[in-house]
Protein backbone atom coordinates (compact mmCIF):
# COMPACT_ATOMS: atom_id res chain seq x y z
CA UNK A 1 0.00 0.00 0.00
CA UNK A 2 2.84 2.57 0.78
CA UNK A 3 4.84 1.66 -2.35
CA UNK A 4 1.74 2.50 -4.77
CA UNK A 5 1.01 6.29 -2.62
CA UNK A 6 4.46 6.36 -3.35
CA UNK A 7 3.89 6.34 -6.90
CA UNK A 8 1.11 7.68 -7.08
CA UNK A 9 2.26 10.78 -5.17
CA UNK A 10 5.84 10.62 -8.08
CA UNK A 11 2.99 10.22 -11.09
CA UNK A 12 1.36 13.77 -9.85
CA UNK A 13 4.79 15.46 -9.66
CA UNK A 14 5.11 15.01 -12.76
CA UNK A 15 1.82 15.25 -14.04
CA UNK A 16 2.72 19.29 -12.23
CA UNK A 17 6.05 19.27 -13.84
CA UNK A 18 7.59 19.77 -9.98
CA UNK A 19 9.98 16.96 -10.52
CA UNK A 20 12.26 16.86 -12.94
CA UNK A 21 11.96 13.35 -14.54
CA UNK A 22 15.53 12.47 -15.10
CA UNK A 23 16.00 13.10 -11.32
CA UNK A 24 13.36 10.98 -10.45
CA UNK A 25 15.06 7.88 -12.88
CA UNK A 26 18.39 8.42 -11.46
CA UNK A 27 16.32 8.02 -7.53
CA UNK A 28 14.12 4.63 -9.25
CA UNK A 29 18.11 3.17 -10.64
CA UNK A 30 16.57 2.98 -14.23
CA UNK A 31 19.23 3.08 -16.82
CA UNK A 32 19.55 6.21 -19.21
CA UNK A 33 21.02 7.44 -22.00
CA UNK A 34 23.10 9.78 -22.82
CA UNK A 35 21.63 13.39 -22.07
CA UNK A 36 20.58 15.09 -25.94
CA UNK A 37 21.40 18.20 -24.11
CA UNK A 38 25.25 17.63 -23.73
CA UNK A 39 27.66 18.04 -26.13
CA UNK A 40 29.23 14.53 -25.53
CA UNK A 41 30.95 12.43 -27.93
CA UNK A 42 27.49 10.89 -29.20
CA UNK A 43 26.42 14.15 -29.80
CA UNK A 44 25.18 13.90 -33.91
CA UNK A 45 25.37 17.91 -33.63
CA UNK A 46 29.19 18.23 -32.69
CA UNK A 47 31.93 18.83 -36.12
CA UNK A 48 28.80 20.08 -37.87
CA UNK A 49 29.62 23.23 -39.91
CA UNK A 50 26.72 25.48 -39.72
CA UNK A 51 26.67 28.21 -42.81
CA UNK A 52 25.21 31.86 -43.28
CA UNK A 53 23.62 33.66 -46.03
CA UNK A 54 25.22 36.35 -47.25
CA UNK A 55 25.21 38.83 -50.08
CA UNK A 56 28.30 41.23 -51.27
CA UNK A 57 27.71 44.09 -53.47
CA UNK A 58 31.41 45.57 -55.13
CA UNK A 59 32.14 47.78 -57.26
CA UNK A 60 34.80 48.52 -59.82
CA UNK A 61 36.87 50.95 -60.91
CA UNK A 62 34.71 52.31 -63.67
CA UNK A 63 37.96 53.31 -65.71
CA UNK A 64 38.89 49.56 -66.13
CA UNK A 65 37.81 47.99 -70.01
CA UNK A 66 34.92 45.26 -69.67
CA UNK A 67 37.64 42.60 -69.78
CA UNK A 68 39.44 43.54 -66.76
CA UNK A 69 36.30 44.50 -64.88
CA UNK A 70 35.20 40.61 -65.62
CA UNK A 71 38.84 40.05 -64.47
CA UNK A 72 38.03 41.01 -61.57
CA UNK A 73 34.67 40.31 -60.29
CA UNK A 74 36.14 36.54 -61.27
CA UNK A 75 38.69 37.03 -58.42
CA UNK A 76 36.15 37.61 -56.23
CA UNK A 77 34.23 34.75 -56.94
CA UNK A 78 37.38 32.62 -56.73
CA UNK A 79 38.64 34.67 -53.22
CA UNK A 80 34.58 33.54 -52.05
CA UNK A 81 35.24 30.09 -53.26
CA UNK A 82 38.64 29.93 -51.58
CA UNK A 83 37.11 31.13 -48.22
CA UNK A 84 35.09 27.55 -48.55
CA UNK A 85 31.43 29.85 -49.48
CA UNK A 86 28.95 28.13 -51.79
CA UNK A 87 27.76 30.74 -54.11
CA UNK A 88 24.61 30.79 -55.35
CA UNK A 89 23.61 33.48 -57.42
CA UNK A 90 26.00 35.48 -59.15
CA UNK A 91 24.99 39.41 -61.77
CA UNK A 92 27.06 42.15 -63.16
CA UNK A 93 25.11 45.60 -62.77
CA UNK A 94 26.90 47.16 -65.38
CA UNK A 95 28.85 50.59 -65.59
CA UNK A 96 26.72 53.18 -63.45
CA UNK A 97 27.39 56.70 -62.89
CA UNK A 98 28.51 57.32 -58.98
CA UNK A 99 26.73 59.53 -56.65
CA UNK A 100 29.87 60.56 -55.60
CA UNK A 101 33.59 60.83 -56.76
CA UNK A 102 35.56 57.47 -54.60
CA UNK A 103 39.39 57.37 -55.36
CA UNK A 104 38.96 60.24 -58.00
CA UNK A 105 36.61 57.81 -59.66
CA UNK A 106 33.03 58.80 -61.52
CA UNK A 107 31.89 56.19 -62.83
CA UNK A 108 31.86 52.20 -61.48
CA UNK A 109 31.11 48.72 -62.24
CA UNK A 110 28.74 47.05 -60.34
CA UNK A 111 29.06 42.99 -59.31
CA UNK A 112 26.91 40.61 -56.97
CA UNK A 113 27.13 37.24 -55.47
CA UNK A 114 25.00 35.62 -52.90
CA UNK A 115 26.70 32.85 -51.16
CA UNK A 116 26.92 30.17 -47.95
CA UNK A 117 29.85 30.62 -45.68
CA UNK A 118 30.77 30.23 -42.11
CA UNK A 119 30.18 33.02 -39.88
CA UNK A 120 34.04 32.44 -38.90
CA UNK A 121 35.08 33.31 -42.31
CA UNK A 122 33.43 36.88 -43.09
CA UNK A 123 36.25 39.12 -41.17
CA UNK A 124 38.71 37.74 -43.36
CA UNK A 125 36.19 38.23 -46.33
CA UNK A 126 36.28 42.18 -45.54
CA UNK A 127 39.81 42.33 -44.77
CA UNK A 128 40.94 41.20 -47.75
CA UNK A 129 38.22 42.77 -50.00
CA UNK A 130 38.88 46.51 -48.27
CA UNK A 131 43.09 45.91 -48.92
CA UNK A 132 42.32 44.98 -53.01
CA UNK A 133 43.47 47.96 -54.65
CA UNK A 134 40.60 47.18 -57.68
CA UNK A 135 37.85 47.60 -55.68
CA UNK A 136 36.11 50.67 -54.65
CA UNK A 137 33.69 49.93 -52.03
CA UNK A 138 31.36 46.75 -51.10
CA UNK A 139 29.29 45.92 -48.52
CA UNK A 140 28.34 41.91 -47.42
CA UNK A 141 25.45 42.00 -45.52
CA UNK A 142 23.39 39.03 -43.99
CA UNK A 143 20.64 37.87 -46.73
CA UNK A 144 17.52 35.92 -46.36
CA UNK A 145 17.27 32.88 -48.51
CA UNK A 146 14.38 33.10 -50.82
CA UNK A 147 11.35 30.49 -51.43
CA UNK A 148 10.54 29.39 -54.23
CA UNK A 149 7.68 31.53 -54.75
CA UNK A 150 9.59 34.47 -53.92
CA UNK A 151 12.17 33.59 -56.88
CA UNK A 152 9.81 33.15 -59.38
CA UNK A 153 7.49 35.96 -58.60
CA UNK A 154 11.10 38.16 -58.72
CA UNK A 155 12.09 36.14 -62.32
CA UNK A 156 8.43 37.51 -63.59
CA UNK A 157 9.33 40.93 -62.28
CA UNK A 158 12.33 41.03 -64.36
CA UNK A 159 10.66 39.53 -67.42
CA UNK A 160 7.96 42.14 -67.45
CA UNK A 161 10.92 45.13 -66.93
CA UNK A 162 13.30 43.09 -69.39
CA UNK A 163 9.86 43.23 -72.24
CA UNK A 164 9.06 46.93 -71.23
CA UNK A 165 12.30 47.87 -72.22
CA UNK A 166 12.24 46.13 -75.23
CA UNK A 167 9.11 47.65 -76.01
CA UNK A 168 10.15 51.17 -75.29
CA UNK A 169 13.91 50.65 -77.52
CA UNK A 170 11.38 49.56 -80.36
CA UNK A 171 9.26 52.38 -80.02
CA UNK A 172 12.24 54.75 -80.07
CA UNK A 173 13.49 52.95 -83.10
CA UNK A 174 10.13 53.16 -84.88
CA UNK A 175 9.70 57.03 -83.88
CA UNK A 176 13.27 57.61 -85.77
CA UNK A 177 13.22 56.10 -88.80
CA UNK A 178 9.30 57.92 -89.18
CA UNK A 179 11.02 60.83 -88.66
CA UNK A 180 13.62 59.62 -91.18
CA UNK A 181 10.84 59.21 -94.09
CA UNK A 182 9.34 62.54 -92.93
CA UNK A 183 12.49 64.27 -93.75
CA UNK A 184 13.05 62.43 -96.72
CA UNK A 185 9.77 63.26 -98.26
CA UNK A 186 9.78 67.34 -97.14
CA UNK A 187 13.41 68.14 -99.11
CA UNK A 188 12.51 66.76 -102.34
CA UNK A 189 9.29 68.34 -102.30
CA UNK A 190 10.59 71.40 -101.27
CA UNK A 191 13.07 71.52 -104.40
CA UNK A 192 10.90 70.99 -107.10
CA UNK A 193 8.73 74.07 -105.27
CA UNK A 194 11.61 76.03 -105.66
CA UNK A 195 12.38 75.18 -109.85
CA UNK A 196 8.75 75.63 -110.58
CA UNK A 197 8.23 78.94 -109.11
CA UNK A 198 7.73 81.36 -111.77
CA UNK A 199 9.24 83.70 -113.06
CA UNK A 200 7.91 87.37 -113.15
CA UNK A 201 8.67 89.10 -116.71
CA UNK A 202 7.40 92.83 -116.70
CA UNK A 203 5.82 93.55 -119.95
CA UNK A 204 5.73 97.24 -121.25
CA UNK A 205 2.18 99.05 -121.13
CA UNK A 206 1.31 101.58 -123.79
CA UNK A 207 1.17 104.47 -120.92
CA UNK A 208 5.15 103.52 -120.03
CA UNK A 209 5.93 103.67 -123.57
CA UNK A 210 4.27 106.96 -123.99
CA UNK A 211 6.22 108.18 -120.83
CA UNK A 212 9.33 106.34 -122.40
CA UNK A 213 8.85 108.89 -125.62
CA UNK A 214 8.50 111.99 -123.71
CA UNK A 215 11.36 111.51 -121.99
CA UNK A 216 13.31 110.96 -125.26
CA UNK A 217 11.80 114.27 -126.74
CA UNK A 218 13.07 115.83 -123.58
CA UNK A 219 16.30 114.48 -124.00
CA UNK A 220 16.65 115.60 -127.47
CA UNK A 221 15.32 118.98 -126.66
CA UNK A 222 17.99 119.60 -124.19
CA UNK A 223 20.62 118.47 -127.28
CA UNK A 224 19.64 120.90 -129.22
CA UNK A 225 19.41 124.04 -127.32
CA UNK A 226 22.95 123.36 -126.10
CA UNK A 227 23.74 123.04 -129.54
CA UNK A 228 22.20 126.29 -130.67
CA UNK A 229 24.19 128.03 -127.29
Amino acid sequence: MTKILLYFIILLLINKRLFPVRLLLDRLGVAQGPDPNSLGVNDPNKGKIYMEHYEVLFIVPGAMKDEEAAETIGKVKKLLEDLGAKITKEENWGRKSLAYQIKHETQGIYGLFEFDMEKDKLEELNKRMRLSREILRHLVIKARIKTAEEVMEDEKVEEKIAARKKEAMKQELDEAEQEKKEEAEIKPKKVVEEEAKPVEVKVPTPEDEKVSMEDLDKKLDELLNEDIE
